[in-house]
């Protein structure tokens, strides 16, 4: 049921794609924009948790972790979509449902992506709000 889930957020994604004025690799675009919406979702929980605890919860180096789970996101989305021409399948599956239907489910989609963004912008200022100078110059035990 998630797959599913997910395979349609893929196919409205896709089907957006396919709207704008330049249709070339919107398979691509489909599976970048998933991938960028699970990265800013990660982001999200990642800053939202550093501004509730008052502290950094990743290690100081942050780059090499960056880099592995912006990697593992794109390379799933295109091992599931890309690799093997997946997509075609896919979008084949989601074509039948009626337009109505479609409908629901697109909206359902856009609020998803939505409230993504939105968790975003308000995990970094909730990261704003914190007093950080105070925290770095407390003493600890």
């Amino acid at each position: 049921m998630m797959k599913r889930a997910y395979d349609y957020f893929f196919y409205s994604l896709y089907r957006f794609s396919q709207a704008a004025p330049s249709k070339w690799w919107s398979e691509g675009k489909a599976a970048f924009v998933l991938s960028s919406l699970e990265v800013y979702l990660l982001l999200s929980i990642i800053t939202l948790t550093a501004a509730v605890l008052k502290r950094d919860i990743l290690p100081d180096n942050k780059f090499p972790l960056i880099i592995l789970v912006v990697l593992l996101f794109y390379g799933g989305n295109y091992y599931l979509y890309i690799h093997k021409n997946k997509w075609r399948k896919i979008i084949g599956g989601f074509d039948s449902i009626p337009k109505q239907k479609k409908l629901v489910y697109d909206i359902i989609c856009w609020l998803v992506a939505i409230c993504i963004l939105a968790s975003l912008f308000f995990a970094f200022y909730k990261m704003s709000q914190v007093d950080w100078a105070s925290i770095r110059n407390a003493s600890h035990y």
